[in-house]
């Protein structure tokens, strides 16, 4: 495993506040997994600071801490009779369980009795991560899963 000693980092999941903004933005410009996750950012930094601002609004929008770095994000968003659980990390700390710590504090942390989670068919670590976290498998397309939690 590489970074063996980063597995073994404490994990720290807490909601995210205005005085993250910054944190939150430099993540959010670093982080490849951000974007794949669909958080891209203008490139006009105005417009940048104005759309974290707002994220950070909400009471659904939840950071990932190592050491007092902000290494990924956990957020809900509404969705048919729940919320839909999304999520990303920065790639430098992938494949180490950190995401799957994570969520498990995240879960025993939120009020919702039902969260969905889509992965790609092709991401097999975030599959895992749900799975990991008693996500049910309840439909799927060739191009994505759809994962259940039920409180």
């Amino acid at each position: 495993m590489k970074n063996h000693e980063q597995s073994k980092l404490a994990v720290c999941v807490r909601q995210l506040k205005m005085t993250d903004q910054k944190e939150l933005l430099k993540l959010l410009q670093t982080s490849p997994a951000a974007q794949e996750a669909g958080l891209r950012l203008m490139a006009d930094e105005s417009t940048q600071q104005w759309a974290v601002q707002n994220w950070l609004q909400q009471d659904d929008f939840y950071g990932i801490w190592v050491r007092s770095k902000l290494i990924g994000v956990i957020a809900c968003f509404p969705y048919l009779d729940g919320s839909e659980l999304g999520y990303f990390l920065h790639k430098n700390f992938q494949g180490q369980h950190i995401m799957t710590t994570a969520l498990k504090q995240f879960l025993s942390m939120t009020s919702y009795c039902c969260l969905y989670a889509e992965v790609a068919v092709t991401n097999l670590p975030s599959q895992h991560v749900l799975l990991n976290n008693n996500f049910k498998l309840i439909s799927h397309n060739q191009e994505q899963l759809t994962y259940r939690w039920l409180r």
